[in-house]
């Protein structure tokens, strides 16, 4: 009877759907954060949970942005309707760059980024979108022209920072939210800024897809679904990339373009992406990936360099080398001293250790040496060898890339480079 009861309320029926799955899948979890912005579909969540997951610490957070002029009394609104259910409440202030293009994006970025630090491996993180948002944001991202990726679904439950993310109400339409906030008497917030059509989302929500309603009633279901088939295809594709990546990546930030050259376009395109996924490097367009295959696998032009995000991707020798920037500015033109008695330190970060120069130069301990970055025309001399070699040879019989050769510390002791320190 609880059971068929439950059926009649699809919120109550998602959210004891969703503790369910959480103690049988992910037991370690054991304290619960709800995003609270005071909305109703996160009101409807909180008074959910407050109901049913006896077995976990619940807590509500509220980021304030300081973009709307209500935010403090919403912050405080919901302070008062988590001392009304007993949940622990906290807010939290986050600065907006109210001068970037996307303001939605940057406010997005601001509250995940806050979220992250509450995080532990025991903490699931609990979100409110619902079928109608699922089914707004594949309208949004088609109508930008994204790929397989960015059309399929939002995950029920994924791994976020140290924890999870969820979202219980994925299945549970808008209706179903207004339905049960109206059958508990609940009070709630609304964003003035919903009613702006020149917001995009809005746009959809208010405009759009009503009007598609009115042919396709039951429109968030089917876009559902498509978005779930999607999702299927997606997993596809990162399983070939996979493949493909494990035949011709030679280290984490390398690959082999000989072997990419046996792909066609389509693979490669699909290979790049998911291995540049897998350094957080946001998507590259359609019209990247192009220049990307051009300079470095079609074209026979030694030293292209294409920007990305953070990164560079550079070519030496048939391989693509992804390389990190670093904000770090280098002085080459120093030098430094060193008495070989301990280990050197640069920064407190870079370290040359003293076992690893003496093992190969013993008559020196004790000595002082030089330690500084390559100036042109060195030679580099073994303590085995009378003769030296000229660090240009060296460098390219290790098949180091020549971006990589000037931030190299050298050693040298009476003006002879008698050491390369390669991991700084």
């Amino acid at each position: 009877m609880g059971s068929q009861s439950s059926f009649k309320k699809p919120v109550t029926h998602a959210i004891n759907e969703f503790l369910a799955f959480l103690h049988s899948n992910h037991p370690k979890i054991n304290k619960i954060v709800i995003a609270l912005s005071g909305g109703k579909d996160s009101v409807a969540l909180l008074h959910g949970l407050s109901r049913a997951s006896h077995n976990y610490l619940l807590k509500a957070v509220y980021i304030n942005h300081g973009l709307q002029t209500v935010a403090d009394e919403w912050q405080k609104e919901n302070a008062k309707l988590c001392q009304q259910l007993s949940i622990n409440y906290d807010s939290i202030q986050v600065e907006i760059n109210t001068n970037k293009a996307s303001l939605e994006q940057e406010a997005r970025n601001a509250r995940y980024a806050a979220f992250t630090k509450l995080m532990d491996e025991n903490t699931c993180l609990v979100t409110a979108q619902h079928q109608d948002d699922q089914a707004e944001t594949l309208l949004l991202q088609l109508f930008r022209g994204a790929g397989v990726k960015g059309l399929m679904a939002m995950p029920y439950i994924k791994s976020f920072a140290n924890g999870l993310i969820a979202r219980p109400l994925l299945s549970i339409s808008v209706e179903d939210i207004k339905n049960y906030i109206n059958s508990k008497n609940l009070s709630f917030v609304e964003d003035p800024t919903n009613a702006d059509d020149s917001i995009s989302r809005n746009f959809l929500r208010n405009q759009v897809i009503p009007k598609l309603k009115e042919t396709w009633p039951k429109l968030q279901i089917s876009l559902a679904k498509t978005t779930e088939n999607l999702a299927e295809a997606q997993l596809l594709l990162e399983q070939l990339a996979e493949q493909d990546l494990q035949s011709l990546i030679e280290k984490s930030h390398i690959l082999n373009i000989e072997k990419l050259k046996s792909l066609p376009i389509e693979r490669v395109n699909n290979l790049l992406r998911y291995w540049l996924a897998g350094f957080n490097i946001r998507m590259p367009q359609r019209k990247q990936l192009a220049e990307i295959y051009n300079q470095f696998i079609v074209e026979e032009n030694n030293n292209p360099l294409f920007e990305l995000s953070n990164y560079q991707l550079r070519k030496y020798q048939s391989r693509i080398y992804l390389v990190g920037l670093s904000d770090d500015a280098i002085d080459f033109d120093k030098s430094y001293s060193w008495i070989l008695n301990s280990d050197f330190y640069l920064n407190g970060q870079c370290r040359i250790e003293l076992q690893q120069l003496v093992v190969q130069w013993s008559k020196l301990k004790g000595k002082e040496v030089t330690v500084h970055y390559r100036q042109g025309g060195e030679t580099y001399y073994r303590n085995d060898k009378a003769l030296g070699k000229s660090l240009k040879n060296y460098f390219q019989e290790r098949q180091i890339p020549t971006w990589e050769r000037d931030k190299l510390l050298l050693v040298s002791y009476q003006g002879k480079v008698i050491f390369i320190e390669s991991q700084c």
